[in-house]
């Protein structure tokens, strides 16, 4: 295949056990994807998430969550620290081999520049996050953390 065609990028926060706190405002937790569109390799177009205009307390529209590997579920939330809005993982399963993804739904890219900004707060195991392309399911796409 001469050219990587993205079926889906999705942001993963690889992050088990014990996530959050809001005590520690160390730095805003926004996600920024630059996107180069497939239509031409001249034309560039920005797309930046950040959660400021999510309700509090929910999954945020247009993402799904998902886990890989031994456990029983994943819980992602928009939650306020100090005052920003952030996606937070909240699940604190301490199972060796669980990795926590969320998944931003229906974006179809070609050639993209990935940025990222992560916050790790707690974890017995990991404190970790990455990237997952060509998303099937859970169990198969790509990673890089």
């Amino acid at each position: 295949m001469n050219t990587l065609n993205l079926i889906l990028v999705s942001i993963i926060v690889l992050v088990s056990c014990n996530q959050i706190t809001t005590n520690n405002t160390q730095e805003k937790n926004t996600i920024e994807v630059k996107e180069i569109a497939s239509v031409s390799s001249t034309t560039t177009q920005d797309t930046t998430f950040n959660f400021n205009s999510y309700e509090l307390d929910l999954i945020p529209f247009g993402w799904s969550q998902y886990f890989t590997g031994k456990g029983n579920g994943t819980e992602w939330k928009i939650l306020d620290d100090g005052g920003n809005k952030v996606l937070a993982q909240l699940s604190e399963e301490d199972i060796k081999g669980h990795f926590n993804e969320i998944v931003f739904d229906g974006i179809n890219l070609k050639n993209v520049e990935l940025i990222v900004r992560l916050k790790g707060v707690k974890g017995k195991r990991d404190q970790g996050g990455g990237f997952v392309w060509r998303f099937i399911d859970a169990d198969n796409h790509y990673i890089v953390r």
